[in-house]
């Protein structure tokens, strides 16, 4: 009969001790932690789709769907393996204010539960980037063709939502801005330098509604007939931002260059067809 008792009382025992086993699939431990997903908003309501978010020391990033959602994942790598630390994670469209959040990694996974990221591997909260500056741009006429010697006029419109925002664009000899991309709005073309001589970086202070009406010419069949859209080089600038955020959307993403389009910004661009 004593042994019996004792049988029972050692199973019983066994069992205690196992109720957070892996081998009874609710250990924490055995989750993968290499993920953590969250939600980026705009504060004015516009689309955050393409928002970047890059983790500051850890070579990785992601951007946002439509919706605004992300996720970001450590590599199942030798080089990860056995990281430790606190990071920052940045939140970035270029013109709104960047946010950050901290995560905690632990032998090359993340630390749910811990710092910004909820033990469900979520960030705690949604992240609202507030706006700085609203860049609208439009042209006329919007029809070019050889029969107005493919000439128009760029009205660029930026309001300052901020207290006052610094930018860098491109200018002539005579401070004109001459900073523009051309793209066709057929999915996946190619952009294009309207001016790519006799140009300087200008950086100026939007501190109220500013407008700038440029004129300029495309050059003589230079583009197929069709639908585009006219980007101008409007860069604005964010004390804080690490400069390695930057360069790990391109080599010349902070010059008048093609990289440039690939930093994220909510703005209207001008549309126009050519004949």
């Amino acid at each position: 009969m004593k042994r019996i008792i004792f049988i029972v009382l050692l199973t019983v025992t066994f069992l205690t001790k196992c109720t957070n086993n892996p081998f009874f699939g609710d250990d924490d431990t055995a989750k993968d932690k290499h993920f953590v997903s969250g939600v980026v908003s705009l504060s004015d309501g516009a689309s955050p789709g393409n928002a970047y978010v890059w983790a500051q020391d850890l070579g990785i990033s992601s951007r946002c769907n439509s919706q605004g959602e992300f996720s970001l994942q450590i590599p199942r790598t030798q080089e990860y393996e056995g990281l430790n630390g606190a990071y920052t994670v940045f939140f970035y469209v270029g013109n709104y204010r960047y946010q950050t959040a901290s995560v905690l990694i632990r032998n090359g996974q993340f630390e749910y539960g811990q710092r910004n990221i909820t033990s469900e591997g979520r960030f705690d909260r949604t992240i609202i980037l507030n706006k700085l500056l609203d860049i609208k741009s439009s042209i006329r006429p919007d029809t070019l063709s050889a029969a107005t010697n493919f000439g128009f006029t760029l009205i660029l419109e930026m309001v300052n939502i901020d207290s006052f925002v610094p930018i860098i664009t491109q200018v002539d000899r005579d401070q004109i801005m001459r900073g523009y991309f051309i793209r066709s709005l057929i999915p996946n073309s190619p952009a294009r330098l309207l001016y790519t001589t006799g140009t300087k970086p200008g950086g100026y202070t939007i501190d109220s509604l500013t407008i700038w009406e440029t004129a300029g010419r495309l050059p003589d069949g230079s583009f197929e007939s069709g639908s585009y859209e006219m980007i101008p080089y409007i860069r604005v600038i964010q004390q804080g931002l690490p400069d390695e955020l930057l360069l790990s959307l391109g080599e010349e993403v902070n010059e008048y260059a093609l990289d440039y389009l690939h930093v994220p910004y909510s703005r209207t661009h001008a549309r126009f067809v050519i004949e």
